[in-house]
C-alpha cells in the first residue's frame, strides 16, 4: 500500500515541477520587450508587438491547458 500513495506524490511533484518550468520559462519571456528595444532605429513596429504578444498569448494558453490536463490525469 506504502509504494502506491508515493507513486501518486511522486506524479504530483512531477506535475508542480512543469507548472513551475512554464512559469520560469514565462518570466524569461518578459524580458522580450525591454526599454533599450525601444530607443534606437531598430524598434519593433506594433505589427510585430502584436504579433508577438498573440503568439506568447497562444503559448501560454496551450502551456496552462496542457498543465489542466496533467493534474486532472493525476488526480484520478
Amino acid at each position: 500500500m506504502g509504494g502506491l500513495t508515493a507513486h501518486r506524490g511522486w506524479k504530483r511533484r512531477r506535475v508542480m515541477d512543469k507548472k513551475c518550468r512554464v512559469i520560469d520559462h514565462l518570466s524569461e519571456q518578459d524580458s522580450l520587450f525591454s526599454a533599450s528595444d525601444y530607443d534606437g532605429p531598430k524598434a519593433p513596429s506594433v505589427e510585430e508587438k502584436v504579433a508577438t504578444l498573440v503568439y506568447r498569448r497562444d503559448r501560454l494558453i496551450k502551456g496552462l491547458q496542457r498543465l489542466l490536463r496533467d493534474a486532472e490525469r493525476t488526480e484520478v
